[in-house]
């Protein structure tokens, strides 16, 4: 749902839960007290899907195999077909989409402790989840007066800014703080970019920080909030893992 309260799928799975209607009907639950159960209530939907995971997972509880990847294929294919397969199914969307929710899952794993040079990435992370769901704007460095708002370069060099990386403003000048791992070397953490011309890092027009399976928070663009994206996009033009050193010999430019 990327957060919205209001999506609706092709397949008719509504709200920010993407609850079927004839699954809400038997699992939607008052969450927020309120008499009414609403399936377009974040306070209602977020406690029915934790209810209906609850279920699930009650039902595939004698399948062997970790208990939450059979709970979340029970989610994605049904109960029924990881009993009948005895753990996650050989389904190709079941077996992603278990593999993509437990890697986001990883991302929520705020630190405890003062944030050391290899937990940079998950502070990092920690900070931009802390603005979903807050509304883009164009050349926003999230201050008071700007109602905490971000756009997307101003996003990652605060989320930066907190683990003590100063990062340049500007996205394609971010694109050099420090190496450039291939597709499948990302790791949480990364800056993901996106540019107009492939060949052309100058022309960078977008940056957000990858989360692990396909996904990055991002401030997308005017009008959308900040949210979860996937990375993968005709206009992906690589990758940069943030180094101390080479944020510190990056230009620094005040536009936006």
């Amino acid at each position: 749902s990327g957060w919205n309260a209001k999506a609706q799928s092709p397949a008719n799975a509504k709200g920010i839960a993407q609850f079927i209607p004839a699954t809400w009907a038997s699992h939607g639950v008052d969450g927020n007290k309120d008499g009414v159960k609403d399936i377009w209530d974040p306070q209602d939907a977020i406690p029915s899907a934790a209810a209906y995971d609850c279920s699930l997972a009650k039902y595939v509880k004698d399948v062997p195999g970790n208990q939450t990847h059979n709970m979340l294929a029970s989610y994605n294919a049904g109960a029924y077909a990881v009993i009948k397969y005895g753990g996650v199914p050989p389904y190709r969307e079941t077996q992603n989409y278990v593999k993509t929710i437990t890697t986001l899952a990883k991302s929520f794993e705020a630190p405890v402790q003062k944030v050391q040079p290899s937990q940079q990435s998950a502070g990092a992370i920690y900070f931009a989840q802390k603005q979903l769901g807050k509304p883009y704007l164009w050349g926003g460095n999230g201050t008071p007066e700007q109602g905490g708002r971000f756009d997307c370069s101003g996003l990652t060099k605060a989320a930066y800014k907190t683990v003590g990386i100063d990062l340049p403003r500007v996205a394609n000048d971010q694109w050099n703080a420090g190496p450039h791992p291939k597709r499948n070397e990302l790791l949480p953490g990364d800056l993901v970019f996106f540019a107009y011309d492939l060949d052309d890092p100058r022309s960078i027009h977008h940056v957000g920080i990858y989360v692990g399976g396909g996904y990055m928070i991002n401030a997308p663009y005017t009008g959308a909030v900040i949210r979860f994206d996937k990375i993968d996009s005709p206009d992906y033009i690589g990758a940069t893992r943030v180094t101390q050193d080479g944020a510190k010999a990056l230009p620094r430019a005040n536009s936006a």
